[in-house]
């Protein structure tokens, strides 16, 4: 317990000036400022060639030159933030905001708020979403599973209503959550083709999954062994109290991703939903966490330089 009081009092103390925007504001007001900051975070008291890991590292004019393999570098090599020509300041206002809001931040309303081009700011959010793609290891214990859609309603053409143009336009998803945790990808169609890949990366038999009555969910029990349980919400029934089944929690995350969708972005294309919904399920995951734990969280992330090629040619979405 000490162990971890210090821990925290060593972040609070680190990251302490990511506990609102007009904090950020306040203690990066210069280059300069940022960038020891962020030289404290990536390396603490002793520098460490990011080249060959050598410390006989040398700094001249905001330069690092290692003297062991003869390289020169900075603190922003390695990093998201490298080759950036964007002050660190507003790097650090935009990550604080995309993290924190709720509902998220679009690009035009980025680029009103730090002053930049909405390209730049769209290009800012894509790098910043990049690093927070949802863990890949299994979810443990009792676990609800529930496919929802997000995106907008075409039920007429050409002057018609026609029902069947319902799921048109729409982004199919997949999404499963136990008790601390949550987990959502997007699909091509709500049907066990689609969602069998998906259950046996993140489940096993040692799980006991929830789910509606639905027919992508029948095959769960014959064809990957694990225990499942349903709820019938034909029949109102929201929770089976003899087996537990609910899938209340799941269904949370609906409502939450169609605020985000349709309140900040209204729309965003199919290739490049998992990106937002990355970043959604992000900040779902860290609803526990304080505004400096978060930060500290993404700045764990940060080592991994990312290029503009990448972000356009993201292929994100099935």
């Amino acid at each position: 317990t000490t162990d971890k009081m210090a821990d925290h009092k060593d972040i609070v103390k680190l990251f302490g000036s990511f506990k609102s925007l007009d904090a950020v504001y306040r203690r990066f007001t210069t280059e300069k400022i940022c960038r020891e900051w962020l030289a404290k975070v990536r390396w603490g008291d002793v520098v460490v060639c990011p080249h060959c890991g050598s410390i006989i590292v040398y700094k001249s004019k905001g330069i690092y030159h290692c003297d062991e393999c003869n390289s020169n570098f900075t603190v922003l090599y390695g990093t998201i933030f490298q080759s950036t020509k964007l002050p660190l300041r507003k790097w650090f206002a935009a990550i604080w905001l995309t993290i924190n809001n709720k509902k998220g931040v679009s690009s035009s309303m980025l680029a009103r708020e730090l002053g930049i081009t909405q390209k730049t700011a769209w290009y800012l959010l894509n790098k910043i979403r990049s690093l927070v793609p949802q863990e890949e290891d299994k979810i443990e214990g009792a676990v609800q599973v529930d496919c929802g859609y997000i995106g907008g309603l075409l039920r007429w053409v050409n002057g018609y209503h026609n029902p069947r143009n319902y799921l048109r336009n729409k982004v199919a998803l997949l999404g499963i959550a136990n008790k601390d945790r949550y987990i959502v990808k997007t699909i091509d169609e709500g049907n066990w083709d689609n969602i069998q890949p998906i259950l046996s990366q993140y489940l096993d038999t040692s799980n006991i999954v929830y789910t509606d009555q639905g027919r992508e969910f029948l095959r769960i029990r014959s064809r990957l062994g694990i225990q499942h349980a349903t709820v019938c919400h034909e029949s109102h029934q929201w929770k089976d109290h003899v087996t537990g089944a609910s899938t209340s929690k799941v269904e949370a995350v609906w409502a939450g991703i169609r605020r985000h969708h349709k309140g900040i972005y209204h729309k965003f294309s199919k290739r490049r939903a998992q990106f937002y919904v990355d970043e959604f399920v992000y900040r779902y995951n860290t609803l526990n966490l304080s505004a400096v734990e978060r930060a500290a969280d993404f700045f764990s992330k940060i080592y991994k330089p990312v290029t503009y090629k990448e972000i356009d040619n993201v292929t994100y979405s099935k």
